[in-house]
């Protein structure tokens, strides 16, 4: 993925306007193009109306209980070619919360698809700039192969082995909370299926928001995104930057996958996401955590 296109992987609702109405917008590398709208669960804001053209993803087809994992590499594989998505295809996710699209964006990327971008703002963005939706639901249209090994980026996804070499080399190396600050403190869990207080020992807060379900330090106020330099401002003053080995987590992943694809389109070369995040460290016992302020 180049460089202009990683830096432009927010795109506005114009630019994903004229792509659906068949144009070839900067940036766009002609290679076909598949609309998402991500969501949890049955599709019915989807239902309600949607992109023209755009196919529904429901997050359960990329992760699952009881820790929220991604699925295996060949089950994601499949996942991909089921919905016309291969290694070229130009990707564009929305959805209500965008930390949905992230983590779909996500799995993508570290499956090694070239071109993902979020759609700025989602669907209320889309309506208030005066485009038009459709309620007509869209069936995906499967390609053969998706064009490559699953996973062509394995390091955008490490494991709970990466990140105890990471706390273990502060130097080099920083694994980045993004939750709460009451989460991360451990005043509470976040989630009712969590019970585990805490947070990974010395791991460094990396903002996010007001509880498990808003992320307003990523977001602007009207629900955009900002942008990435300022969040590299942000993470810089705790020690958060492109030039160590960064892996960002929350508390089963949405979260955090927002977090890391502001550091993809920052160019960072050495960030990832810890999968499962505080949901499976916590429940390990043979796990360093630590509580209270650092």
């Amino acid at each position: 993925m180049s460089s202009t296109i990683r830096r432009q992987a927010v795109v506005p609702p114009s630019w994903v306007h004229d792509l659906v109405g068949g144009g070839s917008p900067l940036t766009y590398p002609g290679h076909g193009f598949v609309t998402l709208e991500v969501g949890w669960g049955e599709p019915d804001a989807y239902l309600r109306g949607h992109v023209p053209g755009a196919v529904y993803l429901d997050t359960n087809l990329i992760e699952r209980p009881p820790l929220w994992h991604f699925v295996p590499d060949a089950e994601l594989q499949a996942v991909l070619e089921r919905f016309g998505i291969t290694r070229a295809t130009t990707v564009v996710l929305y959805g209500d919360p965008m930390m949905g699209a992230a983590r779909a964006a996500v799995a993508m990327l570290y499956a090694g698809v070239d071109d993902v971008r979020l759609l700025d703002g989602g669907l209320p963005a889309w309506r208030a700039a005066g485009f038009d939706v459709e309620t007509t639901p869209r069936a995906p249209v499967a390609v053969a192969a998706f064009g490559g090994a699953v996973p062509l980026r394995p390091r955008l996804v490490v494991g709970k082995a990466a990140v105890r070499r990471m706390i273990d080399d502060p130097a080099g190396s920083v694994v980045v909370c993004t939750r709460s600050w009451a989460e991360h403190v451990g005043e509470i869990s976040g989630y009712d299926a969590i019970t585990a207080r805490g947070r990974i020992r010395g791991s460094v807060w990396g903002h996010s928001g007001s509880d498990a379900h808003h992320v307003q330090d990523f977001e602007a106020p009207d629900g955009t995104l900002r942008d990435a330099d300022e969040l590299a401002a942000l993470w810089a003053a705790s020690g958060i930057t492109g030039e160590r080995h960064v892996a960002f987590y929350c508390g089963t992943g949405w979260r955090a996958s927002l977090a890391l694809f502001h550091a993809w389109r920052l160019g960072w070369p050495q960030a990832s996401l810890y999968d499962p995040g505080w949901f499976g460290w916590g429940q390990d016992p043979a796990m360093p955590v630590e509580t209270g302020p650092p």
